[in-house]
């Protein structure tokens, strides 16, 4: 039985070599596919045609062949990998042995308990009159040979394949339902079987089979395997479950990446059709999604969440300050609060004695209370349908102002729809004194029976600190913040605790935390993550003016330029807090309802102007949502399927803002439920709420979450506010930076680097022939500059990648362009080479079927995505 395993597939550096591997690499006459190169410790593996080694491949250094021989396979995390090296055990390289030892016995333990054959014994299936054995390793019963018609062992090569040589039901389709219609098998469960290029594999299409070994049933279910599953969710543990892209064929090796990185759904070919697991399907197993993916970029794999399904918290912040634009428009009177589960109310600021007070005396009251009540007979000063309220207007008890109020407020409404309503102490601008009162059990202590003071005044359900960031500078932090905070959350915690035994109820303690790798570094994740109830990842403002070039708000993956450090995306910041034991299900990820934008700018990857705050001065660079669907008028708008976001272009005078729109939204609610993550927080509400009344971004995250099977892809900006209705995808970022325009000395000025670098890390490697970006003077030809010569580091992959989309013609198409060095496609673009000095240095390799080579980006990418062919 096969226990499918989906797993997102890891970004593959592929160096050619010219030498050819044994044909017994390919272990039969009739395996079609790539697979582990014997004796080679697991570092290089084949491709096998018909049996046949057509070309040998070395994974990137520091990556070993997830694989085995004739099985398929990735390069991937060596901690992911059970090295299985011809017949025998295998190295284990860049395992933990006791890991392995420990997760092989729990398999074998399931084995027995389940009924299935020890590792590696094969057994006779009665029904189907086939041999299977077990392999611990993958995860995998597999058909061996035929019994004989007399019941002896049929050993010999010449024995005939069984009738039913797809005990897995594996069937080729664009979704699952679309295999059962057509039936057409693909028993490797590699897409390489299947004709039609559109179409994946899918494994358990039961209807289309003529029967099903006995030995395949769903005796398997226990929770020990469960366990082991839920566990490497959750964690980086080393295991020997294979990680494959689910069909036991890995995406074709797409050249020259930074590092391995997670599957990215093909939402044009069926993102919603589900993995059946037959030892996990039961009615409460969230599936993960199985699709064709599209190229990997510079991201870690990660093991989908294979658990009951959790439900989802969606946190709305609401910025006090938003209540008096549009003559105010984001009232609380005229919000869904039912949309919410939870409201965060920002913000409350402390002073250097651990105070609490609120930013505005005449918006705060009226906002969480309701209107003023200013009729006697409606005033309740105590008791039942109270509405008298004391508005902490300063940091003083004598600052505190009591007055009547409506009780249409905040409070109340969001009460009312179900949802929490929590302070947000802090923010970006209220930071500064959070040093001084951490610093000091006395300050720690002062800050925690203040909010236990104003839970009880205010009747709010917990507190939410927003610390922006410990050991800051600019926020007057110091290096003893990082041990500072973890005291100073433990002190709110023990006091809630108190509070929660006098109430007899729990108030939640919550944190806005950053996603900046070099932010993260500087506060005890593994010490804090156990008092708050949920982490609050600020998975947004990851990019904007502050870099060097244009770039994405919140990447779902990394972008791969101005970063000198990894991870800086959506998936990179989970991944940091994940290796440091915090529990997926306790994360809420960042939902932006607003953009960041740059001037004069026509594409990614370009230099600008700082923020556009000509085109968006009423938000001074950083437009709301409802600003950008103004504008979408005079843009047009481009999804960069990279970073799954979105990004707009004005079509007169330049100027580019990127931003999520409702697909992007759905992506990332997509990206939690494949997770098993705790939910989402928004900010800020008013955002998405457009003059016509709609909502579509709060709309896009409850749809997913109500429907995980919502095609994402059907999402996208109001049609009524384009000029422009087409769908456009975003053209491929130029290889080189165009720096002819700027002043190199300039280019090291502070300007507050995201990455928290003097200066940011450009990839501009030198070209052949000088390459013209989007946007730029095509009748400048003045040499494109290195990064060195402007005095930036490079990236390190200099030669890697072609020299330049655009190159002399080529005698024979299939051949490279002359003096190139570097990758390049075939005339059809179905294969790639690898070209040294415009000759090519080993095979053609072939890209998946489905996908075409792209010279710009030097990956095999869904055809759809490389418009003519690359050229």
């Amino acid at each position: 039985m096969l226990l499918l395993l989906k797993s997102t597939t890891a970004l593959l550096t592929v160096l050619l070599s010219a030498a050819a591997a044994a044909a017994d690499d390919c272990g039969s006459p009739s395996y079609t596919g790539f697979a582990l190169k014997s004796q080679s410790a697991c570092k290089s593996y084949v491709y096998c045609q018909s049996g046949v080694v057509t070309s040998e491949t070395n994974c990137p250094e520091g990556l070993l062949f997830n694989g085995g021989v004739g099985l398929g396979g990735i390069c991937t995390w060596p901690e992911m990998v059970v090295c299985r090296d011809d017949d025998d055990e295998g190295s284990d390289e860049g395992s933990s042995s006791s890991t392995v030892a420990a997760t092989k016995a729990a398999v074998t333990t399931e084995a027995a308990s389940s009924g299935l054959p020890s590792p590696w014994e094969e057994y006779l299936d009665s029904e189907s009159g086939n041999y299977y054995y077990y392999n611990p390793e993958t995860k995998v019963t597999q058909w061996d040979r035929p019994a004989a018609a007399d019941g002896n062992d049929a050993k010999s090569e010449e024995a005939e394949e069984p009738a039913n040589s797809n005990p897995n039901n594996y069937y080729c389709g664009q979704s699952r339902d679309d295999a059962a219609l057509h039936c057409h098998p693909c028993p490797s469960g590699s897409l390489m079987d299947c004709q039609d290029v559109t179409h994946g594999c899918f494994s358990n299409v039961d209807s289309c089979a003529t029967s099903i070994p006995a030995a395949t049933g769903n005796s398997g279910n226990s929770a020990s395997l469960d366990d082991i599953l839920n566990n490497l969710a959750n964690s980086h543990g080393t295991t020997d479950i294979t990680t494959s892209n689910g069909n036991n064929s890995p995406m074709v090796p797409a050249p020259t990446p930074s590092n391995p990185s997670p599957t990215v759904v093909n939402n044009n070919a069926n993102p919603t059709a589900t993995v059946s697991n037959p030892i996990l399907d039961d009615e409460s197993t969230y599936k993960p999604t199985e699709s064709p993916t599209l190229p990997p970029w510079t991201n870690a794999p990660f093991v989908p969440y294979r658990g009951p399904k959790r439900d989802k918290t969606v946190i709305g912040y609401y910025a006090s300050w938003q209540w008096y634009d549009r003559n105010k428009f984001a009232d609380p009177k005229n919000i869904d609060f039912s949309k919410y589960d939870r409201i965060n109310y920002a913000f409350f600021q402390p002073d250097k004695e651990g105070n609490i007070y609120g930013t505005d005396e005449w918006a705060d009251p009226q906002l969480l209370w309701g209107e003023y009540d200013y009729a006697p007979q409606s005033q309740v000063m105590e008791g039942p349908g109270r509405n008298y309220f004391c508005s902490w207007d300063g940091p003083l008890q004598s600052q505190h102002n009591c007055a009547t109020h409506k009780g249409d407020g905040i409070i109340a409404l969001a009460k009312a729809a179900g949802a929490q309503v929590m302070p947000s102490i802090g923010g970006w601008t209220l930071s500064d004194n959070f040093p001084t009162i951490a610093a000091t059990e006395a300050g720690r202590q002062a800050f925690a029976a203040n909010c236990v003071k104003l839970i009880e005044e205010y009747d709010f359900d917990g507190i939410d600190i927003d610390w922006e960031y410990p050991a800051y500078e600019d926020h007057s932090g110091t290096p003893e913040d990082t041990v500072n905070y973890t005291y100073f959350l433990q002190a709110i915690r023990d006091a809630l605790d108190k509070l929660g035994e006098a109430k007899g109820r729990y108030f939640p303690l919550t944190a806005a935390l950053p996603c900046g790798p070099d932010k993260i570094e500087k506060i005890q994740v593994d010490k804090i993550k156990d008092l708050l109830d949920e982490l609050n990842l600020m998975s947004y403002d990851l990019h904007g003016a502050w870099d060097l070039l244009t770039g994405t708000n919140a990447p779902m993956f990394d972008q791969g330029w101005t970063d000198q450090s990894k991870r800086w995306s959506v998936h990179g910041c989970t991944e940091a807090y994940l290796e440091y034991g915090v529990d997926l299900a306790k994360i809420n990820l960042g939902l932006p309802f607003y953009g960041r934008s740059f001037r004069k700018a026509t594409g990614m990857k370009q230099v600008h102007e700082g923020a556009d705050d000509i085109n968006f001065h009423l938000d001074e660079g950083s437009p709301q949502y409802f600003n950008i669907v103004k504008a979408l008028g005079r843009m047009t708008t481009y999804r960069h399927e990279k970073t799954q976001t979105q990004y707009a272009v004005f079509d007169d005078t330049g100027g580019l803002v990127s931003y999520d729109d409702a697909r992007a939204i759905c992506d990332k609610v997509h990206y939690a439920n494949e997770r098993g993550m705790h939910g989402f927080l928004v900010w800020e509400i008013s955002g998405d709420m457009l003059d016509n009344g709609d909502t579509p971004l709060i709309d896009a995250t409850n749809a997913k979450i109500d429907n995980p099977n919502l095609d994402c892809s059907t999402l996208r900006d109001p049609l009524w506010a384009l000029s422009d209705t087409a769908y456009h995808y975003a053209p491929p970022e130029p290889e080189t930076v165009d720096w002819s325009s700027v002043n190199p000395l300039n280019l090291a000025a502070p300007m507050g680097y995201s990455n928290g670098d003097a200066v940011p890390m450009i990839p501009a490697p030198t070209p052949t022939a000088p390459s013209t970006p989007t946007g730029s003077n095509s009748a400048n030809n003045s040499p494109t500059l290195n990064s060195n010569t402007i005095g930036i580091p490079d990236n390190g992959n200099n030669g890697n990648t072609p020299s330049s989309p655009v190159a002399a013609p080529r005698s024979n198409p299939d051949d490279c362009p002359p003096d190139h060095t570097g990758y390049w496609a075939s005339s059809d673009c179905t294969k790639y080479m690898y070209c040294q000095a415009g000759a090519v240095v080993g095979t053609l390799m072939p890209c998946v079927p489905g996908t075409l080579f792209d010279v710009t980006t030097a990956t095999c990418a869904f055809a759809a995505n490389v418009p003519s062919c690359s050229r």
